[in-house]
């Protein structure tokens, strides 16, 4: 019997047996991002779209909006294509592509040649976003940008109500009066991080959870609580001579990331003696630093339930490992007898781990049987 005879002579395209609806629900689940806070897991749906998007008209158009749900920007060269892109786009859907945007990260690494018009071309691009949640921004240092235009935020405001996260790693100068607008702005901000040249002020934002260095803003710590009534996180770089600044006690924040900056050598037991002062009610402390060396690194640190463990250079050598197994690990629980769970919050962490899993495998299972519980990154237990 031929094919046609067992098969009859009717052909079905079979995309058509389902509604576009349930095919548009299938591409989101099969693009979407389970931490959406890990740039490499945004990166690698970024290809799935790709690929989804090249399949036929119909799936490129069920696709696209899921292919600009996430926009990574590292190239100078690429800000004026993809806001042509945008415009050009908009006429095409219901909805412009820019309006299923949800995170922008403008990573820029090729030393910006013309600042003023790369960042107008962001500026513009941020217009066409109205429902950003997540902006990052990173930019190169030198001469070429010592500051970002008034533009940019004003452009910005059209995502008022939906921006959630700013997260600025770039140190550069803000008029005060347009950071105040910005933020006045955008009342529904929950995370924050920018470490401006100069101290500039911070307007009460009630939905605000988590802050970064906070002697950065103009705001007394013992206002914290009043203006900021949600505020539960806040990340210390130390050591810092404006640790200081931080005075009286603060009892809503429950959790302290603190990065252990590289060119600390020895201990860091009069910082933590004042953070024990300050935040007495921790249940949870994540520490990062670049030098894993138990002799000092848990040495009278803050007390909680929950630890977190990252290391800044990704790389956990041998004797550094050994180290924080035997000693620092040790050394944080009599430290911290309140000790229940040690996190590596790190993927790459675990993958140098794994190399030297003889030498740390004795000294895990000494946890283990002190009620300790050691968790990879996704939260379960951890296998070496």
């Amino acid at each position: 019997m031929s094919a046609k005879q067992f098969y009859g002579t009717k052909t079905y395209d079979e995309a058509s047996l389902l509604p576009n609806e349930i095919w548009a629900e299938i591409i989101r689940w099969a693009t979407s991002s389970k931490d959406k806070m890990m740039q490499k897991n945004l990166r690698a749906s970024l290809v799935t779209k790709r690929y989804l998007v090249g399949v036929c008209r119909q799936w490129y158009n069920l696709a696209l909006p899921y292919f600009y749900e996430y926009i990574l920007l590292g190239r100078t060269k690429a800000l004026n294509p993809l806001l042509s892109a945008l415009r050009a786009s908009a006429t095409q859907f219901d909805q412009p592509p820019g309006w299923w945007t949800r995170r922008l990260d403008v990573h820029l690494r090729d030393g910006i040649p013309n600042a003023e018009q790369a960042l107008h071309h962001l500026s513009e691009i941020m217009k066409e976003l109205p429902n950003l949640e997540i902006w990052t921004l990173s930019l190169p240092g030198g001469d070429n940008v010592r500051s970002l235009p008034t533009e940019l935020f004003e452009k910005a405001n059209c995502c008022g109500h939906s921006l959630r996260t700013v997260i600025f790693y770039t140190s550069i100068t803000l008029s005060p009066d347009v950071w105040k607008t910005f933020l006045n702005h955008h009342s529904n901000i929950q995370y924050l991080m920018y470490n401006p040249a100069e101290s500039i002020p911070l307007p009460a934002t009630p939905r605000l959870l988590s802050i970064w260095n906070p002697w950065s803003y103009q705001v007394e710590t013992s206002s914290l609580s009043s203006q900021y009534p949600n505020l539960h996180t806040i990340h210390l770089d130390i050591p810092q001579p404006r640790l200081k600044q931080l005075v009286g006690v603060l009892n809503q924040i429950t959790h302290l990331q603190l990065t252990l900056l590289p060119w600390a050598f020895g201990s860091f037991t009069d910082e933590f003696e004042l953070l024990k002062k300050i935040f007495p009610c921790l249940k949870r402390i994540d520490f990062a630093c670049t030098i894993i060396d138990g002799c000092f690194l848990f040495e009278g640190c803050p007390l909680a339930e929950v630890a977190g463990i990252r290391s800044s250079s990704h790389i956990f050598r041998k004797g550094d490992a050994m180290s924080l197994f035997s000693r620092g690990f040790p050394s944080l629980l009599e430290a911290n007898p309140s000790l229940k769970t040690i996190q590596f919050t790190d993927k790459a962490d675990l993958v140098s781990l794994s190399r030297v899993a003889g030498k740390v495998r004795d000294p895990l299972l000494a946890l283990q049987e002190k009620g300790v519980q050691v968790l990879d990154d996704a939260g379960g237990p951890l296998k070496i």
